[in-house]
């Protein structure tokens, strides 16, 4: 179990805006396995967590959220502390 809380806490703390948003994401996906709407597996990519969702009523909001997690993590971009607040929250509100 990895403490996701903490992890992201931590790297807002050292405002650490891309690794908040990393840890946001894996959170995510952390908790729609624990809800049974995909299985994590590393080796899978964040089109196939999509095709799993295809069928849910929140497929659309988890892409957005996967295009924000690709943009700031793999695009390398930082991003300023009022975008990661509104990620944040978007993310937030995707996991209740």
């Amino acid at each position: 179990d990895i403490p996701f809380e903490k992890k992201i806490k931590e790297a807002e703390a050292l405002q650490d805006w891309r690794s908040a948003v990393r840890w946001q994401y894996l959170f995510t996906l952390h908790t729609l396995e624990k809800n049974s709407y995909l299985e994590f597996m590393p080796a899978k990519t964040n089109f196939d967590y999509l095709r799993d969702l295809r069928r849910t009523e929140f497929k659309n909001e988890f892409s957005e959220l996967s295009k924000v997690f690709e943009y700031v993590w793999y695009g390398k971009f930082n991003i300023h502390p009022n975008s990661y607040s509104e990620y944040s929250g978007r993310f937030s509100k995707f996991n209740k």
